[in-house]
C-alpha cells in the first residue's frame, strides 16, 4: 500500500465533485478519490436522512427560473388587487411550475494510522432540485395567502 503523500483538501475534492456525472457520482466517487489521493483507502456511508429545503422557485416548463414562489405570488396577488380567487384563475392556466429542493448526505472516510482515531472523514451533501407541481393546484382553489405560497 502506498503512504498518503497528503491529505484531502477542500480546493481538491472540490474539483472533483465538479467532474463528476450526477447519475452516477456515487459510483465514481471512491475511483476519482482514491485516484487523487493516493494511499487512502476511501469507504463511503449514505446518511439516512434526507433533507428539503424550504425554498420554492417558480420556473417554466425549460427551466427558467421566474423567481421566488413567496415574493412572486406577493407581487401577482397585488397585481389583482388581494382577490385569491382571481389569482388562482389566472395562474392555473399558465404553465408556471413549483421547484423544490431535497439534500441527502454521505461520508466519505479512510484510516490515516493504526489506531481508532486514525482518519479521515469529509461529509458531502448533494442537494437537487424536482419539479413539485403546477404554481397552483387547477383543481382546487387556495382559500388563504397562506395556501397559495405554501401549497401542499
Amino acid at each position: 500500500m502506498t503512504t498518503p503523500s497528503r491529505l484531502p483538501d477542500a480546493a481538491t475534492l472540490d474539483s472533483i465533485l465538479a467532474g463528476l456525472d450526477p447519475a452516477s457520482a456515487d459510483m465514481d466517487l471512491l475511483p476519482a478519490l482514491a485516484s487523487a489521493f493516493p494511499g487512502f483507502s476511501f469507504g463511503l456511508a449514505h446518511v439516512d436522512g434526507d433533507y428539503w429545503r424550504d425554498t420554492r422557485t417558480v420556473i417554466r416548463p425549460d427551466g427558467t427560473r421566474v423567481g421566488g414562489l413567496r415574493p412572486l405570488m406577493a407581487a401577482e396577488l397585488a397585481k389583482d388587487g388581494g382577490d385569491i380567487a382571481a389569482l388562482w384563475r389566472r395562474l392555473k392556466e399558465t404553465d408556471l411550475q413549483i421547484a423544490e429542493w431535497r439534500g441527502t448526505g454521505v461520508f466519505v472516510f479512510a484510516p490515516t494510522g493504526p489506531g481508532a482515531a486514525d482518519y479521515i472523514q469529509v461529509t458531502l451533501d448533494r442537494e437537487t432540485e424536482w419539479r413539485a407541481g403546477p404554481i397552483v393546484n387547477r383543481d382546487y382553489r387556495p382559500w388563504s395567502e397562506d395556501e397559495l405560497v405554501d401549497p401542499s
